[in-house]
């Protein structure tokens, strides 16, 4: 596409083209050229952005549960070096096995391969070797369940930890070209803190969370129906 940037923007929200593969394809593009980095590095956590007691409360039970593999699938087409996607826990068997189905549907759509990786516990890739053997796969998911020596110790450090502990290797992996993007489930001062130090790694800006300056931009691209989609979603919690 030859748009500008927020031609694209506003044509993304008129158009509903979130949808569209071409659409989608494009982003991924821009989003690697805006932070010029070559290669995408997710957590898959939300462990950073949740409180405490609320994370033993509801989460300590589903350590690791916020996948982001699709999203770090769609987004590694735009990065020369893919996407490398940090993990806590191993992903189900079935979330892979969805994962490569996809991935090769949009490799034939795109007639290129599409680099994506998920490591667990160090450099080690585990979608590697699921591929290899689900077997294998299988015999360590049910070792991390049932074994707890085997499963890291919990802590909402713990991405940032593995990042620090083998970011040369991760280098390597990249063959030290430009830059790394490092995209947290939501960047925190903690995360500037502990990786601002690495030339090259690079964070997305601290979010803002005003969300009355959200509704603004949304509707000054034309997208006029949050006030509707808000009264739709509270309904939805009442008649479950």
């Amino acid at each position: 596409m030859s748009m500008s940037d927020d031609k694209l923007q506003t044509y993304g929200l008129i158009q509903h083209a979130w949808s569209q593969f071409e659409y989608r394809v494009e982003l991924s593009r821009r989003f690697a050229s805006t932070f010029d980095a070559d290669h995408l590095i997710m957590f898959d956590d939300i462990a950073m952005v949740t409180g405490e007691s609320e994370r033993l409360m509801n989460l300590s039970s589903i350590q690791g549960c916020d996948r982001s593999l699709l999203p770090a699938l769609w987004l590694a087409i735009g990065f020369e070096y893919g996407a490398t996607v940090l993990v806590y826990a191993p992903p189900n068997p079935i979330e892979l096995r969805e994962l490569i189905s996809i991935r090769k549907k949009l490799q034939e759509k795109l007639q290129r391969t599409i680099l994506i990786r998920i490591l667990f516990n160090g450099i080690n890739d585990i979608l590697a070797l699921y591929e290899r053997s689900v077997e294998e796969y299988t015999e360590l998911c049910l070792k991390y369940m049932t074994i707890s020596s085997f499963r890291p110790e919990f802590s909402s450090q713990y991405h940032v930890q593995q990042l620090k502990k083998y970011a040369n290797e991760l280098f390597d992996y990249i063959q030290n070209k430009r830059r790394t993007l490092v995209f947290p489930f939501e960047v925190t001062p903690y995360h500037v803190q502990e990786l601002s130090s690495y030339t090259r790694l690079i964070l997305p800006d601290l979010p803002t969370n005003d969300k009355a300056q959200h509704n603004f931009v949304l509707r000054h691209c034309g997208f006029t129906k949050l006030p509707q989609l808000f009264v739709s979603l509270i309904s939805v919690f009442f008649f479950l």
